[in-house]
């Protein structure tokens, strides 16, 4: 079933199941069950899926800590453990994430496949720095979803840069060295194509389009503050998304690929106690072309003048890094290239956030949107992006 019709009756299903959830209440307490919201686990469920490969293992109490609520519901736990527990390391305390609310299972959408994805699938497999997973689910047709990971702020004592603070070069150094390790394990790896929930860019694109209708809402986004954004960038919604849309379909063409952070901006990274820069919110995890990442990251995590002066030399370290990690050596116009070719997705992301939010409740915090819309839109500008992804220009 496809088109408009199709849209209209899948988010009924969707509603319907999360008003049944509401009002059912339904306990979690095997492993197979996929609690609905964090009240509705148990120490059972936790003992179900954190003890499963420890004889004797149990957990026997939890105790809920520290929450909040956004596109998604975030609730810490400490768990009393039993001797065999303690002994086999099983986490005495964990981060969990849900999506009990209607509005965040139809925001987030695809999204969950991809994020369960990375904690079960991936993130065994990479060294990076990125909170350890425990257990993750997603239901198919309902999008309940709950996901156990490392609670980063009690174990590595992280600090979350969720108002967009720009980083010093070695933290941009050291975020780009993990995307390199992360694209360089993965590059051009065929198994990719074999997860039909990891979506590729243009479907990606295409889905937000369709779902949350990202090129008009970051259109309202672009009225909304215009003294962010030079001249040259003003009035374009139409060009960029159209640019940015060309240029993915390019590159899927071409049938270049890695695995992607997806939404790597400056507001899904946490600086750890030892000063170590790590990615979180894995959500949005795609297959595609590296320079997604990159111009994601570098674009929205430094200020105009330092990413004006430094951006050249990280790049030029993000490129041996990928080859010493499993990729190929780039030539450095490739590199060049594709870095200003991608940096609208990172604008347009980030005008949708201000659209958006002018019609639902914040979806960030709005000093982290303005300070990302005009990082990116200079970087836009700079590098004349938007022409040269209508026409194609490279050089």
């Amino acid at each position: 079933m496809t088109g408009g019709l199709g849209l209209t009756l899948r988010k009924a299903e969707i509603g319907l199941h999360a008003r049944l959830d509401a009002l059912r209440n339904p306990i979690a307490r095997a492993a197979t069950d996929i609690p609905w919201h964090w009240q509705a686990i148990t120490a059972e469920w936790m003992t179900a899926t954190l003890c499963r490969d420890v004889a004797g293992a149990e957990i026997t109490g939890i105790v809920p800590a520290e929450g909040s609520i956004g596109t998604s519901t975030r609730q810490a736990f400490d768990l009393l453990l039993n001797d065999s527990a303690r002994a086999a390391r099983v986490p005495a305390r964990v981060f969990t994430k849900s999506t009990p609310m209607l509005k965040q299972r139809l925001l987030l959408g695809n999204c969950l496949f991809a994020e369960v994805g990375f904690y079960r699938d991936f993130r065994p497999r990479i060294e990076m720095e990125a909170p350890q997973g425990y257990w993750a689910c997603v239901a198919n047709r309902s999008l309940r979803s709950m996901i156990v990971m490392e609670d980063v702020v009690a174990t590595r004592h992280a600090v979350f840069n969720m108002d967009g603070a720009a980083v010093a070069y070695d933290e941009m150094a050291g975020l780009l060295t993990s995307l390199a390790r992360l694209h360089g394990r993965f590059w051009q790896d065929r198994n990719l194509t074999a997860k039909s929930w990891l979506r590729d860019t243009p479907s990606y694109l295409d889905d937000n389009h369709r779902f949350l209708r990202m090129s008009h809402w970051a259109g309202v986004g672009m009225t909304m503050a215009p003294e962010l954004l030079p001249v040259d960038v003003r009035d374009r919604i139409d060009e960029i998304w159209t640019g940015i849309v060309l240029c993915n379909r390019r590159e899927r063409e071409a049938g270049s690929f890695t695995l992607l952070h997806g939404d790597a901006h400056i507001a899904q990274t946490y600086r750890t106690g030892d000063g170590k820069m790590g990615y979180c919110d894995w959500q949005v995890m795609l297959r595609g072309p590296w320079a997604w990442d990159v111009s994601y990251i570098l674009t929205t995590g430094l200020n105009v003048e330092d990413r004006r002066s430094w951006e050249e030399k990280l790049l030029r370290g993000y490129a041996e890094t990928l080859a010493a990690a499993g990729g190929p050596m780039l030539e450095w116009q490739e590199v060049w290239d594709a870095y200003r070719a991608h940096i609208p997705y990172a604008f347009v992301a980030w005008a949708f956030t201000i659209g958006y939010s002018s019609q639902v409740r914040e979806v960030q915090p709005p000093i982290t949107a303005r300070r990302l819309v005009e990082r990116t839109a200079a970087a836009m500008s700079d590098h004349g992006s938007i022409q040269r992804n209508l026409s194609g220009l490279t050089g």
